[in-house]
């Protein structure tokens, strides 16, 4: 048996105004909207980092990293909305699974199908979840026994329900919910925290504390860093923290103590990290063969005692 869902081919913004067709899947069972990677790249918009646990079948989980919010177009009318999307790197299979004929299903003439190869397997660039499903229903017609429901959307009429004896390659079920963030952050601390000793080591590190703070006041005061307040943060202004850590070298003569900075993370999934922003400069130190020249100009191999 072979179930027709509910797609429509609608328009998106991207970050320059221009439309960008899309192929969507309308799905009531889906608390949240997604957006594949690929259709993401295209359009271009600006990201928010995310961390959202998505539950479906078996109680599988993956997590969304990145959001989008994008504007959804009706090709037929002026019907718009804003939806935010999870980015995901791929929504489901082919839709449908297998090619169905509907040569002799009389579909009304002149009727505006939202998807107009709603019949033929093709891949899914967005899937609309239950919030958005009911405001884009309208009215219903059946076509005929045994065969699916018309039902006029605002993107345009869609094919949905059972086509009957045809037998598809593959069955698909889409369900989708998001977990409580809270619990699922008590889960992440509970497993990442650490057992610490109950003797603290501030006692026996007083003088690297000392050293580490002088360093710090240091590149404040030679104007490398400042202070900075989150709540005077502009809105919605993305924020990097760079780790760092003490390195001790107590033989060392001049700096025992030196500060490293770690720009290696990246800000999020598919982004460069500073690291990889920030320039290489030109070579410091002179060729090997200068520095040969002017050591045998300095030292006369007959003076030192080499032999060839």
């Amino acid at each position: 048996m072979t179930v027709m869902l509910l797609t429509a081919v609608v328009h998106l913004r991207d970050h320059k105004g221009r439309l960008v067709p899309c192929r969507n899947l309308m799905d009531n069972v889906s608390q949240v909207n997604f957006v594949t990677e690929p259709m993401s790249n295209r359009l271009k918009l600006k990201r928010k980092a995310e961390n959202v646990p998505i539950t479906g079948i078996g109680a599988s989980k993956v997590f969304a990293r990145e959001l989008i919010c994008v504007e959804l177009r009706s090709r037929y009318n002026n019907y718009s909305v804003s939806v935010n999307c999870l980015i995901v790197l791929k929504i489901t299979g082919m839709i449908p699974s297998t090619n169905v004929d509907t040569s002799s299903w009389s579909i009304p003439t002149g009727l505006q199908l939202a998807d107009a190869s709603f019949n033929t397997p093709d891949h899914i660039d967005m899937l609309v979840g239950m919030f958005l499903f009911f405001q884009l229903l309208k009215s219903g017609l059946r076509l005929d026994k045994n065969l699916p429901e018309l039902r006029e959307t605002h993107l345009g009429w869609v094919v949905a329900g059972d086509v009957g004896d045809v037998v598809p390659n593959q069955t698909y079920v889409h369900t989708a919910t998001i977990d409580e963030v809270h619990k699922a952050i008590q889960q992440f601390w509970h497993v990442e925290e650490l057992e610490y000793p109950s003797s603290t080591v501030t006692e026996h590190q007083e003088y690297l504390k000392q050293q580490y703070c002088d360093f710090i006041k240091e590149y404040e005061e030679l104007g490398h860093c400042k202070e900075v307040e989150e709540d005077c943060d502009p809105p919605n202004q993305s924020r990097y923290y760079m780790p760092h850590n003490a390195i001790l070298r107590p033989t060392s003569s001049t700096t025992k103590l030196r500060v490293v900075f770690d720009a290696s993370a990246k800000m999020s999934p598919g982004k460069v990290s500073l690291n990889e922003a920030l320039l290489v400069g030109g070579t410091v130190q002179n060729d090997l063969f200068t520095i040969l020249l002017s050591f045998r100009k300095q030292n006369p191999i007959n003076q030192i005692g080499f032999e060839f």
